[in-house]
C-alpha cells in the first residue's frame, strides 16, 4: 500500500466514525449537516484508498468517481454548517451552492454512465504507485474553481466571526477554523497531480487529524451542544436501569415477582422525575464548568 492510499484509508476510518458520531449524539440541524460534511470526506477517503490501490484502469476510473461524489459534495455541506454555526440566514447562498453542486454530480454521472466525457476522462501513473484523473475533462476545473472558492468565502465568514466573537464562541471558532484548515489545507494538495503538477500529497494526511481536533473541542468546549446529548443519555440509561434492575433482582433473587411488578409500576412513575432532576443538576455543572472555562480564557488569553 502506496503512503497516499494509507492516508485515504485513515481520511475514511476518522471521518466516517465522526459523521456516526454527530448524527447519533447531536440533535440539532447544526449536527446533521456537520454528519452529512463528514460524510462526504468519508466517501472521497475511501474512494482515494481503493483507487490508489486499483491496478485495473476500470476499477480505476470506478473508485474516482465514487471518491468525487464526496468531493463534489463537501464544499456546499462545509458552507451550510459554517452559516448555520455562525447563525448566518442567507438562504439564497445556500441553494446557490447546493443547486452548483448537484450540476457537478450530475456531470460526474453522466462520464460515469458514457452520456457526456468531460469532467472524469484521462488516467495517468504518477509516482511509480498508482493512477489519478489526469490530464482533466474540460468541467473539471471549473469544479476546481468552484470547491477553492467556496471554501475560501466560508473561511471568509469565520474568520470575520472570529474578530467579532468573544468568550466561549471565539474558542469554538478558532478550533473549527484550525481544523478546517488543516483539513482543506491537506486534502487540497490532491488536486494539483490532476493538473501535472507532480508534487506527493504528503499532506494529505492532515485530512485525518481534523475529526480529532474537532472532537476535542466538542467535549472541551462544547461545541455543537454534544456534551449536553451525551449527559442526557448517560442519565437516561443510568435511571431506567434502576427502573428495571431492581425489581428483576427482588423477583429474581427472592421470588417475589408480584411485589416486583408494583415496584416496577412505581419506578416507572417516578422514573421521568428522577430523570428530569438528575439531569438538571448535570446540565448545571456543564453550565458551571463552561463559565470556568470563559473566565479562564478571559483572563489568561
Amino acid at each position: 500500500m502506496n503512503l497516499f492510499a494509507l492516508s485515504g484509508l485513515l481520511v475514511f476510518v476518522s471521518s466516517l466514525s465522526f459523521a456516526i458520531f454527530s448524527w447519533v449524539k447531536g440533535k440539532k440541524l447544526l449536527n446533521k449537516i456537520w454528519a452529512f460534511f463528514n460524510l462526504s470526506v468519508a466517501i472521497w477517503g475511501l474512494g482515494a484508498f481503493k483507487f490508489a490501490t486499483a491496478l485495473n484502469k476500470n476499477d480505476v476510473f470506478f473508485w474516482l468517481r465514487i471518491g468525487h461524489i464526496g468531493v463534489i459534495l463537501i464544499p456546499a455541506f462545509f458552507l451550510h454548517f459554517v452559516f448555520e454555526l455562525l447563525e448566518i440566514k442567507t438562504k439564497r447562498i445556500i441553494v446557490f451552492v447546493y443547486t452548483v453542486s448537484i450540476l457537478f454530480f450530475l456531470v460526474n454521472f453522466a462520464d460515469w454512465i458514457g452520456f457526456t466525457n468531460i469532467f472524469i476522462v484521462n488516467l495517468r501513473y504518477v509516482f511509480n504507485s498508482f493512477y489519478v484523473d489526469s490530464p482533466p475533462g474540460l468541467v473539471y476545473p471549473l469544479f476546481v474553481f468552484f470547491f477553492f472558492l467556496v471554501v475560501i468565502y466560508a473561511h471568509y465568514y469565520g474568520i470575520k466571526a472570529l474578530k467579532n466573537s468573544k468568550g466561549l464562541k471565539r474558542l469554538q471558532i478558532q478550533y473549527f477554523l484550525l481544523a478546517t484548515a488543516l483539513g482543506f489545507g491537506g486534502g487540497g494538495t490532491a488536486f494539483p497531480m490532476v493538473f501535472k503538477i507532480d508534487i506527493y500529497p504528503l499532506l494529505h494526511f492532515t485530512v485525518f487529524f481534523y475529526p480529532i481536533i474537532m472532537t476535542y473541542a466538542i467535549f472541551k468546549y462544547q461545541l455543537m451542544d454534544i456534551n449536553v446529548a451525551i449527559t442526557r443519555a448517560g442519565i437516561f440509561t443510568f435511571v431506567y436501569a434502576l427502573v428495571l434492575g431492581i425489581p428483576f433482582i427482588i423477583g429474581h433473587k427472592y421470588g417475589l415477582w408480584k411485589d416486583a411488578t408494583w415496584i416496577t409500576l412505581i419506578l416507572a412513575t417516578t422514573g421521568p422525575f428522577i430523570y428530569n432532576f438528575l439531569r438538571q443538576r448535570a446540565e448545571n455543572i456543564l453550565l458551571k464548568e463552561q463559565q470556568i472555562v470563559i473566565y479562564k480564557w478571559a483572563c489568561c488569553g
